[in-house]
């Protein structure tokens, strides 16, 4: 279990975490390949899925 600080510490990394990613698929990729990524999130989340199942 988290502490109070811990947990906004946790947040805030994650936000970060977050901010970061989505300057970078901004400044690198093209428009196409965004949504080529958009796209896929539906087939990794699959994969996620299958390791729920074991």
């Amino acid at each position: 279990m988290l502490t109070d600080p811990g947990l906004q510490a946790l947040r805030a990394h994650r936000g970060r975490r977050a901010d970061w990613l989505t300057e970078a698929i901004r400044a690198e990729l093209s428009p196409a390949e965004q949504q080529q990524l958009a796209e896929s999130v539906a087939l990794l989340k699959r994969l996620a899925a299958h390791g729920d199942r074991s």
